[in-house]
């Protein structure tokens, strides 16, 4: 009997040794899957951020209904709604403005024949101008574009392809303009202190020539967009053309081959250094690790370009929002402009992809004291350069007249 009852209690006791361990491999398993749910969840939530849209952030809160990031993914989602509001909203305006927007042309002033030049890193492009009827934009089966100008004898090219047949000419071109005369440096055309109006005159003495800093005429682009801008003469903003609700002073940036940047005071004229040039940034360096960081480069469309062969098409269109919402970010610092206008080619291709980057990368590295100031594409794109020069020519003319 004592036998047996002993016999009893070694097998109770190995049941109970056998039970513990069971217990404690489920526990293990359990937490072992727990972990995995846990980092699972944790790399989901992580290609969400990559992908920072709403849809990823979506997908997440799908297969995560109740996961470690459900709040910051719900707040990532509210943001983007609102963005996408504001976003219909501004391109609402947008259409309206390019319904109603109209170039001031006085009554009494009626002059015929007048062809404008943009010239850039993509050659010229140019159009001609009746402004008896002049009141759209510029469309580009009007625009003729030369890739490949003689740019040693540029004056003579123009002539020898009828291109100085006009009454007034209007120039926006890249480079140093000095005193609105002198191209004092122009690196795409190799020109150093070239005299072009004074060339243009001697092929036609009678000709009038008016010249701009290409940056200069992006921003003057605008001028019957914003409220007072740029006004050359005393002359009232009928309301009935629409004003964009966007407050001085004004930055643009415009993103092409190259990057053209000037600013407005608070009065929405444009300003320059005292020496009376245009501004210019090209030359900046800008921390990335484009091949080339000046800004010219890294900016402009080889650098977008590049990122676009690292990193694939999207990818890196994408990047290059990041990497243009933190130099905005920088240079916002120094000039506190309360609008931002970007323009040129690569934003109208591009902007959809571009606008959530760039407010993303400004708002998380903003300081405190800085304003976020209004990022706005321009309703002109690529041909904003034609439209501002246009606006210069007429502001011009009739102040004189």
């Amino acid at each position: 009997a004592e036998a047996l009852r002993k016999i009893d209690e070694f097998v109770k006791i190995k049941q109970e040794k056998a039970k513990e361990e069971r217990l404690k491999q489920e526990k293990i398993r359990e937490e072992k899957l727990k972990q995995e749910a846990i980092e699972k969840d944790h790399q989901s939530f992580k290609t969400a951020q990559k992908l920072n849209n709403e849809l990823s952030y979506s997908d997440y809160l799908k297969n995560y209904p109740y996961g470690f990031h459900k709040a910051e993914a719900l707040r990532k989602i509210d943001e983007f709604v609102k963005i996408k509001q504001d976003k219909g909203k501004i391109e609402r305006e947008l259409r309206l403005q390019k319904e109603k927007a109209k170039i001031i042309i006085k009554d009494n002033l009626m002059i015929n024949n007048i062809r404008i030049f943009d010239i850039g890193g993509s050659g010229v492009k140019t159009a001609k101008i009746n402004l008896n009827s002049y009141a759209k934009y510029i469309l580009d089966n009007e625009i003729t574009h030369y890739p490949n100008p003689d740019w040693n004898d540029f004056v003579p090219w123009l002539n020898n392809n009828k291109l100085l047949d006009c009454n007034v000419i209007g120039i926006s071109s890249a480079g140093f303009i000095e005193n609105n005369r002198n191209i004092k440096l122009c690196s795409i055309a190799n020109w150093t202190n070239k005299q072009i109006v004074n060339e243009i005159k001697a092929y036609n003495p009678s000709i009038k020539v008016f010249l701009l800093n290409d940056a200069e005429a992006h921003l003057m682009a605008h001028e019957q967009i914003f409220p007072g801008s740029f006004s050359l003469v005393e002359e009232p903003i009928n309301e009935s053309w629409g004003i964009f609700p966007f407050p001085a002073p004004y930055m643009s940036l415009s993103l092409g081959t190259s990057v053209g940047f000037a600013m407005s005071n608070k009065n929405g004229m444009i300003f320059r250094p005292p020496d009376n040039m245009n501004f210019d940034i090209g030359a900046l360096k800008i921390p990335t690790r484009a091949k080339n960081n000046e800004v010219w480069w890294a900016l402009g469309s080889h650098g977008l370009q590049e990122l676009e062969n690292n990193l694939g098409k999207e990818q890196g269109v994408i990047q290059y929002g990041y990497r243009l919402g933190a130099f905005l970010l920088n240079i916002c610092g120094i000039f506190r402009p309360k609008t931002v206008i970007l323009s040129g080619g690569i934003i109208e291709n591009n902007w959809d992809k571009f606008r959530f980057p760039i407010h993303n990368e400004f708002e998380h590295g903003k300081p405190d004291w800085l304003e976020f100031p209004e990022i706005v594409q321009s309703p002109f794109g690529k041909n904003a350069g034609l439209i501002g020069i246009t606006n210069y020519v007429i502001k011009n003319l009739n102040s004189k007249k």
